[in-house]
């Protein structure tokens, strides 16, 4: 076969279907002769569904080496000519660049792309796309809070399985069983629950971080914190060589004590699991994890005495997930090609979506506020001290913000963020000059922004 592969030549016609049958036997192998054979054909081949199909080849190969950039890169270019067509070429771009984007935790981007893969799945009839686009879709409509939504995705992902158990490996009926395990937990049926995470997780090839996290969560979700406790701190005894799955493990340790009211014991442990998120960012968790284990275990400390700074790191890490959301909303709507050929109730979804954490942002601003206040003659805003060119501080009381030229500008003109900027709360000169003119009270001066008023 490979003889054949280098004596084929993309340029001619006569060599197209020879070409596209290699592709089509060979397409899970990624051998470089077939990869060589995938970049001749993009850049020779007279035929423009064949040069598709050899670009997506090309990026499931760049995701197969764990390269999700070049994947995605490749993928857009295939969407590129083929949105909208309803081709095979396009369907497989869509799945597959759902799946990368999901994993960036590109969210909107995700659920946009895995929305339309659902509908190219459905008219194609084909059971395995039609399984694995609904339960990327559902995963996407439960980060998006659309319940409904989220469980009429499982149940299509669902309607496929009895036709595919018998030609797939076992993770199909273990994703689809955690998927479930959330449908079951959403109505309260903890019995139904438990079952399906069990089903879930049994199986051989079932990573143990990913198994010890499900029962931790699951536990509880269900009002067992206890019961979690002991899985977390097994797990945690065990080791893992994934930062990102020990600072999960060590997060969900805080909320269980949180929701067993040992303040004391989170304390003690919340000031190195909140600097290691910090430190991680993005990389630890999605906006809404981070954003939940930020607001749940700040406000539980800021009760506390003695607690102000711990509390304060963990506002910050809810308030900054809160912004990165509120920043990806804005710009998908600027920026995403296809949205005007996206369905109005998914532009509404995501809509509501941006807005509920733009809202939650001003509510963190206001909790912040408050604990700023207590030391705001003591100390020196954050803001004035930081040094760094890719510092950005939010102003706790009017939402404007100081970017790198250290000036304050409202929220809604400042740029994109970049991965390396660090983002924390302060006071901006107009809203320390107004604190200072009522005796340190709430400053009455006016706000940049309408929306401001709500947060003071």
């Amino acid at each position: 076969m490979n003889d054949l592969m280098s004596q084929l030549d993309p340029a001619t016609w006569s060599d197209v279907e020879s070409i596209r049958a290699i592709f089509r036997q060979r397409r899970q192998s990624f051998e470089p002769e077939l990869r060589d054979l995938a970049r001749r054909a993009l850049e020779e081949s007279p035929d423009e569904s064949l040069r598709i199909d050899a670009v997506n080849l090309l990026a499931s190969a760049a995701v197969v080496s764990g390269d999700d950039d070049e994947g995605s890169r490749l993928f857009r270019l295939a969407l590129e000519d083929t949105w909208g067509t309803g081709s095979h070429a396009e369907r497989v771009a869509c799945v597959n660049l759902a799946m990368i984007l999901s994993r960036q935790r590109r969210l909107f981007e995700a659920f946009a792309i895995s929305r339309r893969a659902c509908r190219l799945a459905f008219a194609s009839g084909d059971p395995l796309a039609i399984c694995l686009a609904h339960a990327q879709l559902a995963k996407m409509l439960l980060e998006l809070g659309d319940m409904p939504g989220f469980e009429r995705a499982v149940e299509a992902a669902e309607s496929s399985r009895p036709e595919i158990d018998e030609n797939v490996a076992g993770w199909v009926p273990h994703l689809l069983a955690g998927l479930r395990a959330e449908v079951a937990i959403q109505h309260g049926d903890l019995d139904a629950a438990q079952e399906a995470v069990d089903e879930a997780l049994d199986g051989p090839d079932v990573i143990r971080e990913v198994v010890d996290m499900m029962r931790a969560t699951h536990l509880r979700r269900v009002g067992r914190p206890d019961e979690a406790l002991v899985v977390l701190r097994v797990a945690l005894d065990a080791g893992t060589d994934e930062s990102s799955y020990r600072i999960r493990f060590q997060a969900e340790e805080l909320l269980c004590l949180v929701d067993l009211g040992d303040v004391a014991a989170a304390r003690e442990r919340a000031a190195d699991c909140l600097a290691e998120m910090v430190r991680l960012g993005a990389r630890c968790g999605s906006p809404t994890w981070r954003m939940r284990v930020g607001e749940t275990v700040g406000m539980a400390l800021a009760r506390e005495e003695g607690t102000r700074g711990e509390a304060r790191r963990a506002l910050e890490i809810a308030a900054v997930a809160a912004l990165e959301r509120s920043w990806e909303s804005k710009l998908f709507f600027q920026e995403f090609p296809q949205l005007a050929r996206m369905e109005p109730e998914d532009v509404a979804v995501l809509e509501a979506h941006g807005e509920r954490f733009a809202e939650k942002h001003r509510e963190l601003l206001g909790a912040i506020r408050a604990l700023l206040l207590e030391g705001a003659r003591f100390e020196t805003p954050i803001a004035e001290c930081a040094s760094d060119e890719l510092f950005v501080a939010v102003c706790a009381w009017c939402n404007s913000l100081r970017g790198p030229e250290r000036v304050w500008i409202p929220l809604d003109e400042f740029a994109q963020p970049t991965p390396d900027l660090e983002v924390t709360h302060g006071i901006c000169h107009s809203c320390t000059a107004a604190m200072a003119a009522h005796g340190g009270g709430v400053p009455g001066a006016p706000r940049r922004r309408a929306e401001a008023s709500e947060v003071a």
